[in-house]
């Protein structure tokens, strides 16, 4: 990562990209908090990284990222890049994006382009800037961001389309839209391997007839400008999804759904639906039964009695944020294999036991313990199968960060009844700025 400011100016000479010659990802972004950056960034610069990316591209780099505030340069005299594959660069206006999509980058995988200009000659013609005699037949993911002063109108749209016919993931996030034939977006014209569409919309009309019918409008927001915020996506091919972002007509294969709001959903099937999270507190969702997620192994929730009993006894995996309601009713879950406990920590041994006997199969348990004089009192009993006999993975905390893996495993053997066990075990050490965490491999 580079980040350059007036006193390091030149030092994105050409001899120090000379350097870079070995690299395989470069990241370079100025610095933004210069307000006035063609003060500093100066022609010498810009010229060493148009070498860089065209005139003299390493054959190792395939991974760039170079954001400048005013934005990147491209002209039809730069020489074609052959090895970069995934690419996120700031350009000046569209007719550089144009020209970027036109062979100069031909076998990107991955692009995000950001637009940072409007374009100043509004008369230059399109189909001059786009010859569309390349193809980009590698690409597979496009996202495009314009800032608040770049204008964005319906021909410019599809203009950038028309070398993107491999595409199957789409982002556009576009600040001003202008459509004044009310045209529609004819998206499966241009991309018709397209999956994956989002699409954020800022402009002063609504827009909810433009888009095909196969990407069914979410969202329209007004704002405090008079202008609306339109989003558009396609639910049949998403992963993981938010339940406010879906019709509940298009279901199929979802396979994360994420209940954001308290709605109900008793007449509808999610027939492929892996992982269901209810991120509120409110609500109620005692009505989702078992039927309506037939394939539902991982449920993430953060009380247990806010969801239905007939949906607890088929899931495998949990991951649960507070415990107290568990202790109010004798139900055991002995259908659970993996659980991850989020914001509760266990400082009593009584209080520990108690809990895991609502789990006696547990295969693998994520849990926090608190950093007192039970904590290897605690730590024994969830690693010497007396009540968890099944378990052969535990994460947890590690009560300091001060010692190395030798005097960690030295510890834990010294103070638990893993020093009795016949077979090994392996133990990870994982410190970050604020966490120091254990993986036992039992």
């Amino acid at each position: 990562m580079l980040e350059w400011r007036q006193d390091d100016i030149y030092s994105l000479s050409s001899s120090l990209l000379d350097k870079f010659q070995s690299l395989k990802s470069l990241h370079i972004h100025e610095s933004t908090t210069i307000k006035e950056s063609n003060e500093y960034i100066t022609c010498r610069i810009l010229s060493d990284l148009q070498q860089l990316i065209f005139e003299k591209p390493s054959k190792n780099l395939e991974d760039l990222t170079l954001i400048l505030n005013d934005g990147m340069l491209t002209t039809k005299q730069f020489h074609s890049n052959l090895y970069l594959k995934y690419l996120t660069i700031s350009l000046i206006n569209l007719h550089d994006l144009y020209i970027l999509l036109d062979g100069l980058v031909p076998n990107l995988i991955y692009l995000k382009a950001i637009i940072c200009q409007h374009n100043v000659n509004q008369r230059m013609s399109l189909h001059k800037s786009l010859s569309s005699k390349f193809f980009m037949a590698n690409l597979d993911e496009f996202i495009l961001d314009t800032n608040e002063n770049v204008t964005l109108t319906l021909e410019q749209l599809h203009a950038i389309f028309k070398p993107l016919q491999q595409l199957t993931t789409l982002t556009l996030n576009i600040k001003k839209f202008i459509n004044e034939t009310q045209t529609k977006i004819n998206l499966e014209q241009y991309l018709p391997k397209l999956k994956h569409f989002t699409c954020s919309i800022y402009t002063t009309s609504n827009i909810d007839t433009l888009v095909c019918q196969h990407w069914p409008m979410i969202t329209c927001h007004n704002n405090n400008d008079n202008s609306k915020k339109h989003f558009y996506t396609i639910t049949n091919s998403f992963e993981q999804i938010y339940l406010s972002m879906i019709s509940l007509d298009q279901t199929q294969n979802i396979q994360h759904l994420i209940v954001d709001i308290p709605s109900v959903i008793t007449s509808h099937c999610f027939t492929n639906l892996h992982t269901l999270t209810i991120a509120i507190d409110d609500g109620d969702f005692s009505n989702y039964t078992s039927k309506q997620f037939p394939a539902l192994r991982h449920l993430i929730i953060k009380r247990i009695n806010i969801i239905s009993p007939s949906i607890l006894r088929r899931i495998s995996t949990l991951t649960l944020s507070n415990i107290d309601d568990l202790f109010n009713h004798s139900q055991i879950y002995s259908n659970i294999r993996y659980l991850t406990i989020k914001e509760s920590s266990f400082g009593s041994s009584e209080q520990l036991i108690r809990f895991l006997n609502y789990f006696p199969n547990l295969h693998s348990i994520e849990i926090t313990l608190e950093s007192n004089d039970l904590y290897f009192a605690n730590l024994d009993i969830l690693i010497n199968h007396e009540y968890l006999p099944y378990l052969s993975c535990l994460r947890t905390n590690w009560i300091t960060k001060s010692y190395s893996l030798p005097s960690i495993r030295l510890q834990i053997s010294s103070n638990t009844s893993l020093k009795w066990n016949q077979t090994d075990y392996h133990i990870d050490y994982i410190s970050n700025f604020d966490s120091h965490n254990l993986i036992i491999s039992l």
